[in-house]
């Protein structure tokens, strides 16, 4: 899958961070096109990430991915 991402906002408080992006990206398998919003959460601790956890249209990334197998 092609992928690319914009960062819309950032922002956080202590460990927490929590990023808006805009997805483009086309499955090599369908040829079919995915553009979604979704957001990104971080927990950081010492500098490194320790949780990332991805909010998304699940429904939206099936349908591109489901060639009819």
């Amino acid at each position: 899958m092609r992928c690319s991402h914009t960062v819309n906002l950032m922002f956080g408080e202590g460990e927490n961070v929590m990023v808006l992006i805009d997805e483009t990206s086309a499955a090599k398998n369908t040829g079919r096109l995915l553009h979604q919003e979704t957001a990104w959460y971080f927990r950081i601790r010492d500098g490194a990430i320790v949780h990332w956890q991805a909010y998304e249209d699940t429904e939206q990334i099936a349908w591109v991915w489901d060639d009819g197998r």
